[in-house]
């Protein structure tokens, strides 16, 4: 019994997970965007600041889409959890 509720409990932190990193890396990615964006127009803004944000955001999209394949890996072999 213990052991259909472990996987339960280890799919829905699968899905909680993969949402708010879903989340999390979609507002990354249009930040990084916009901080291109606004380099780019030559507004006044501080170049190394809007860089290093960039170059964070760009990180965390990695580990995030290394992550997902992590998800998509353990779905693959566990099922997906009704999805």
């Amino acid at each position: 019994m213990s052991q259909p509720s472990d996987r339960h409990a280890q799919e829905r932190y699968l899905w909680s997970s993969a949402d708010w990193m879903t989340a999390a890396a979609d507002l990354l990615r249009r930040y990084s965007a916009e901080a291109a964006r606004i380099m780019s127009s030559g507004a006044p803004v501080s170049q190394p600041v809007l860089l290093a944000v960039a170059r964070h955001a760009k990180a965390v999209v990695e580990i995030y889409d290394g992550e997902q394949e992590k998800v998509r890996q353990w779905r693959a072999t566990h099922g997906d959890g009704g999805a």
